[in-house]
């Protein structure tokens, strides 16, 4: 089902949809935008089909998945960044060409839900906060309500 040369992390989760019994498998592969989530949906949890609009978003290294049968809705919830300083620095480290960033981009929590697994909501993805392709934006400061 994965396509060999991509850069696939250990990271996956299954869930069922108890009303239509339908499973879906979230991936993680690295890919120049960061942790791009890509699905797969299965029948019966032995045939996989990739889902033609992958990646669905953008986030962190880090979820679980599950079927809400309240909600009747796929809910997946990952570690995020946000570019808000820290109170405590973290094992996340500093990034090298920015110096000592230590307390930069704090870690939450975020929940997404999907009646499908394939429109999700919130839609938008992690802000660059990595760095890739050389972008990082300014930290912002909670307590001041703005730009650090």
């Amino acid at each position: 089902v994965l396509e060999q040369s991509a850069a696939w992390t250990d990271h996956l989760a299954v869930a069922r949809n108890a009303d239509t019994g339908e499973y879906l498998l979230l991936k993680l592969k690295v890919d120049d935008s960061g942790f791009a989530y890509t699905a797969f949906f299965s029948p019966d949890g032995r045939r996989w089909q990739e889902h033609p609009s992958n990646p669905l978003f953008y986030d962190c290294d880090s979820m679980s998945l599950f079927w809400s049968p309240a909600l009747r809705r796929f809910v997946c919830v990952s570690k995020s960044l946000q570019p808000y300083r820290k109170h405590l620095i973290d094992h996340g480290g500093a990034t090298p060409s920015l110096g000592d960033d230590s307390l930069r981009d704090r870690r939450v929590l975020m929940v997404r839900s999907s009646p499908d697994g394939r429109r999700w909501e919130p839609s938008v993805s992690m802000p660059d906060v990595w760095n890739r392709g050389g972008r990082k934006d300014a930290i912002l400061d909670a307590s001041a309500g703005g730009a650090a």
